[in-house]
């Protein structure tokens, strides 16, 4: 049997595309696979509408077809932004490498060794905890946390045991106190004012007594001898000592009137008195009462953490023991915070002799935590590591044996607290005033480690040997081998 060329399945005469037995009619397959067989040539497979012409064979892209023109897609462009980087990239680092030119010049240069390790330190008497008295309910609370409290400050309340009204009967005592002052203030001013008059008028009859004393003096002193001349006759000096002893009686009876105003009064105010009194003994209990109930402040300092808020049950945590169970917060004093820096071992490093550290340096310190504000300090003491309060930081012991610096600084607003991070801590190991100095990245070192800056003479660039001091970020004194002025050759460093 001859067979034609491949061919779609042929529609048979009613127009539907047959399976290669001849069978019943059968779905077409789906248009982007078309199913391909052999036919033979024969009348029943020959179209009614014409003769029989090659097919087209149509073709559907595969999976594998799709992807590999995926990536022919994008693979171009980013080979092309990977070339532009590379270029950039090494045209960044010519730029950053390339040696320049600078000036020997004359400044000063301030040494610092700048460390980043460090730990903040509460000293021990610089720290309180607070702790309730008892387990009970808090009544009051009077400070806030962040609050500056002073030693002997009330800082909260809790409700007595003993007295759970101690609050109540003290405000109730306080008031019992004012009642009764202020009855006694109110009669107290009729008598007063008896008493006063009484004073005024002894003194009256006081002054009067001492003038006719002086007058009888007088008459006594120079007899017969008046103030004109005229002498002082017997009878006027008999009739100043009858005055005179008039004023006498008069301030002896003076004195008398007020004593019995005074006794009056104090007889009158006594029933207040004794109310004050018995008054002041109630308070004086209840203030008692109410104090076993209230903390106050074991130092003076910053209140940092206050676990409480009235009508807070103190004593109903699950911790190990009582004094734990009733601890309620924390005072610091932060001005006494410190920071405890490890020094490295001793040498140079820059240009800076790192055994210049000493007691007394004055240093800047920086905190995670208070960015963009600096701390001026000093290194108070150096000491070992095992002497120091911190032993780690970072989760890193201190080397054992190695030097602390213990630095001393002013914590302005409070801005550090005990869980401050150090950032930097820049010690200043020296200072040199009107120096020969070259910018840091102008200085290297020969083959021997001497160091070495290539200076412009002749025309020609030329390595010097040079005797390096001090060091700062930016520059380098340079005690001899260079004189201010000279052109020195600058290769900054990659990195």
């Amino acid at each position: 049997m001859l067979f034609s060329t491949i061919y779609p399945n042929p529609p048979d005469n009613r127009g539907t595309t047959t399976g290669g037995s001849g069978d019943a009619p059968s779905p077409t397959n789906d248009a982007d696979t078309p199913t391909m067989r052999m036919y033979p040539r024969t009348a029943a497979t020959r179209p009614a509408y014409g003769p029989l012409r090659p097919a087209v064979v149509p073709t559907t892209p595969t999976n594998g077809d799709h992807q590999h023109h995926h990536v022919a897609a994008w693979i171009v462009p980013v080979g092309l932004l990977g070339l532009i980087a590379l270029l950039a990239l090494g045209g960044l680092l010519f730029l950053r490498t390339r040696p320049s030119s600078a000036a020997a010049e004359r400044r000063d240069v301030i040494a610092y060794l700048t460390l980043r390790d460090g730990a903040v330190v509460t000293p021990p008497n610089a720290r309180a905890e607070v702790y309730a008295p008892f387990d009970g309910i808090v009544s009051e609370v009077y400070a806030s946390v962040g609050q500056r409290v002073k030693r002997g400050d009330a800082l909260f309340e809790m409700r007595s045991p003993t007295n759970p009204t101690a609050k109540v009967d003290y405000e109730a005592a306080r008031s019992a106190v004012r009642t009764a002052e202020q009855a006694r203030d109110k009669d107290r001013g009729a008598y007063d004012a008896a008493v006063k008059s009484a004073r005024e008028t002894l003194e009256a009859a006081r002054a009067a007594e001492r003038k006719w004393r002086a007058t009888v003096h007088e008459a006594q002193a120079e007899p017969g001898v008046s103030e004109d001349g005229s002498g002082v006759t017997v009878t006027e000096t008999t009739d100043a000592r009858e005055q005179l002893s008039d004023a006498i009686a008069a301030r002896q009876q003076a004195e008398s009137a007020l004593r019995d105003a005074e006794a009056q009064r104090a007889a009158a105010l006594a029933p207040y008195e004794q109310r004050i009194q018995e008054a002041r003994e109630e308070l004086k209990r209840a203030e008692q009462d109410r104090k076993n109930g209230q903390v106050h402040a074991p130092l003076t300092g910053t209140l940092l953490s206050l676990e409480i808020r009235p009508g807070t049950t103190v004593g109903d945590e699950n911790r190990s023991t009582d004094r734990e169970r009733r601890r309620v917060g924390s005072i610091v004093d932060l001005e006494q915070i410190q920071v405890h820096v490890p020094l490295p071992a001793k040498g140079e490093q820059d240009g800076r002799p790192l055994s210049a550290v000493q007691p007394n340096a004055p240093v800047r310190l920086t905190f995670a935590d208070a960015s963009g504000v600096w701390f001026d300090g000093v290194v108070d003491r150096i000491v070992t590591s095992g002497e120091a309060a911190a032993r780690s930081v970072n989760g890193k012991l201190f080397n054992d044996g190695g030097r602390v610096a213990i630095i001393r600084f002013t914590n302005r607003d409070g801005l550090v607290k005990p869980d401050s991070r150090l950032a930097t801590a820049a010690i200043k190991l020296g200072e040199a005033d009107n120096v020969v100095a070259v910018p840091r990245e102008t200085v290297d070192q020969d083959r021997t480690g001497r160091p070495v800056v290539r200076v412009l003479r002749g025309g020609q660039w030329q390595p010097m040997v040079v005797e390096t001091g001090l060091s700062d970020d930016r520059y380098t004194e340079i005690r001899s081998g260079l004189s201010a002025g000279e052109t020195v050759q600058e290769t900054p460093k990659l990195l």
